[in-house]
């Protein structure tokens, strides 16, 4: 889809869950954030922020991966799972973003990544992130450990020079 907005011109590119958890209300914050920035986050965890009708287990959870994510890549932002982003369009062409190659959710972790490595201007703007209105989480134990090990796969590919080739 990223690539696709570009092939259609869009100057910039926003990303969201479709269940109501990232509401519409924040992005107009999120495009005058992008006035300034490159990549803008929306974010539970800063000031302002918040987790509204999510399970305690749950809101531990993305605290703990927030916490290794943070710890593991580096990154200078405190939502590092947020899935509610906006890039500008020369950001996304900076990360050759239709060379992505981190399955499932590990790929807002490999963009992020990529976009601290390519010293891209990052910023996050509160929104209150609430438990979906419909459907159910695709989250799995397996999909957990798989972004994990491709966060530590994301790690060694930028220590070893390699994070912008097309893996094997």
């Amino acid at each position: 889809a990223f690539v696709q907005a570009l092939e259609m011109g869009a100057t910039h590119v926003f990303e969201m869950d479709a269940d109501w958890s990232h509401h519409p209300e924040h992005l107009p914050a999120m495009i005058a954030a992008l006035g300034e920035h490159d990549v803008v986050l929306g974010s539970r965890q800063v000031p302002g922020g918040a987790d509204i009708g999510r399970p305690a287990a749950r809101i531990a959870l993305t605290h703990a991966s927030n916490l290794y994510v943070r710890l593991v890549l580096g990154l200078p932002v405190r939502d590092c799972n947020s899935g509610y982003r906006g890039f500008r369009a020369g950001a996304l062409r900076t990360l050759d973003v239709g060379h992505a190659f981190s399955p499932g959710p590990a790929i807002v972790h490999e963009l992020l990544y990529k976009a601290r490595v390519k010293r891209l201007r990052i910023t996050e703007v509160p929104i209150h992130f609430r438990e979906r209105e419909r459907g159910t989480s695709t989250l799995t134990f397996a999909t957990l450990l798989r972004s994990y090990v491709t966060i530590l796969r994301l790690r060694w590919l930028g220590l070893t020079g390699r994070l912008f080739e097309a893996p094997a």
